[in-house]
């Protein structure tokens, strides 16, 4: 069994699911180099695409795209074994259920890895394209050589030859980037470029709308965002250590800390204390909203606002608002407790089904996890040879994390909610406008005004 000879025995188990994550794992069986996990991934009788997915997604952690490439093209070689080179039924036996398997299985790799990162890894890169070429020239002169006795060859060759050639021409990637070229929101106003030119009604307030419109609306905001994550966005914790790699998580951070503000501004702007009162009756009624939508990561960005020290210290605020808002409030409470790994969440996420947007700092907080509790690779002496061994474990977790959050990511809330663009470039504009212009200090002198005017207290 190919997975016995790679792992000892162990099996190349991960945790998966939402479960809280076990301590970090770096033991001998998850070490593996570039040629096994290759040689594991494309074997013949592997019957899923698991692992040669998150070689593609996570190659660039330990090695580069030249590498992988020429590792691909040296395992496409399936020698013939000599034991039984001179039995032809063997042989021929061998040729279709071994070799034409593992082939097929390295030109998929191949073409998947093309389609999905073109951009990426082999537009700007001409000694990796130059590498392909030379393979495909390879493939081209074997359409002769091997027709008789591989006669799949031939197909292979011309298929990726076509796809490359269409890829030189056009990216694969355009309707992505065309996709996120109308979600790009302007530094100016923060709002989206589908929206730029859009009119708003004269005497348009937000004040007008009903607090489960509101959530409604920022759940499509949310949702625009959150679909629009790219895998490679959520790996090597890029959005803390390249940025520019991860604009939509940066994005996601962003709205769920404007969000906050936005909520504390509206409270603390009300005139008087019974008017903020009904503020934050209104707020939680949102936050009811969506939890129905189960947009946890908006419901927990609403929950830190009103549990922030700017909000929370307001008690004569928080006397007006009626027993039922409040109850409502601490099962707000109960989802996001912390203890035990947040748990409470994360069994009701693991049971939840789409479409839903799950808090998003806690993946994001997984992911770190991993990352920092396992090294990415171990340096070895081989009888004088030095090189590494891949922790390939790590990016099997990395990638089982995001893959739960994919299915969520297809699919959208169309069903349940209709777009009201006009309130949402209000929105777009008005939290863009909190997160430039107030921070924390602002926001808790406007508190100490308004604790000390419902107190009655002079300004000092």
């Amino acid at each position: 069994d190919v997975e016995d000879l790679l792992f000892g025995g162990g099996g190349a188990t991960t945790q998966g699911g939402d479960e809280p994550l076990d301590d970090a794992v770096n033991a001998e069986e998850d070490q593996l180099t570039l040629e096994q996990i290759i040689i594991w991934s494309t074997h013949e009788n592997m019957r899923d695409n698991d692992s040669m997915e998150t070689l593609i997604l996570t190659h660039k952690q330990f090695t580069n795209s030249l590498t992988f490439c020429r590792n691909l093209r040296r395992r496409f070689d399936v020698p013939i074994p000599p034991d039984i080179s001179l039995d032809d039924e063997k042989v021929n036996e061998f040729r279709v259920n071994v070799q034409k398997r593992i082939q097929l299985k390295v030109i998929k790799s191949l073409r998947d890895w093309m389609k999905t990162y073109w951009d990426d890894d082999f537009a700007a890169d001409e000694e990796l394209r130059l590498e392909i070429e030379e393979w495909l020239a390879e493939l081209e002169s074997l359409k002769n050589v091997r027709a008789k006795e591989c006669p799949w060859v031939p197909a292979l060759a011309s298929m990726v030859q076509t796809e490359y050639g269409r890829f030189k021409l056009k990216s694969p990637n355009v309707p992505q980037k065309e996709k996120m070229a109308k979600i790009c929101v302007s530094l100016e106003s923060g709002v989206p470029a589908f929206l730029a030119s859009l009119p708003i009604k004269k005497g348009f307030k937000i004040a007008n709308v009903t607090a489960e419109e509101l959530a409604e609306q920022i759940t499509l905001m949310d949702y625009r965002i959150f679909s629009s994550i790219q895998d490679r966005e959520c790996i090597g914790q890029s959005w803390k250590k390249k940025r520019e790699c991860a604009p939509n998580v940066l994005a996601m951070i962003q709205q769920f800390n404007n969000l906050t503000v936005f909520v504390q501004f509206q409270i603390l702007s009300e005139k008087n204390v019974r008017d903020r009162g009904k503020s934050i009756k209104r707020v939680i009624k949102m936050g009811e909203k969506f939890k129905e939508l189960k947009n946890y990561n908006a419901l927990c960005s609403i929950l830190g606002a009103l549990n922030s020290s700017p909000i929370h210290r307001l008690k004569m605020a928080w006397s007006k608002v009626p027993p039922k808002q409040l109850e409502h409030f601490e099962g707000f409470k109960q989802i996001f407790v912390n203890s035990r790994n947040f748990r409470n969440f994360r069994t009701i996420f693991r049971n939840c089904s789409p479409p839903a947007i799950p808090y998003f700092g806690l993946f994001l907080q997984d992911l770190v996890f991993i990352d920092d509790g396992n090294d990415q690779f171990k340096q070895i002496d081989n009888f004088g040879q030095h090189g590494f061994m891949v922790n390939f474990n790590k990016c099997v977790r990395t990638m089982d994390r995001i893959k739960n959050i994919r299915l969520y990511q297809i699919n959208s809330y169309k069903e349940q909610i209709k777009d009201n663009e006009q309130l949402q470039k209000v929105l777009y504009e008005e939290l863009h406008k909190m997160g430039k212009e107030y921070d924390e200090e602002k926001i808790w002198k406007m508190s100490t005004a308004v604790k000390n005017a419902d107190e009655g207290k002079k300004p000092t």
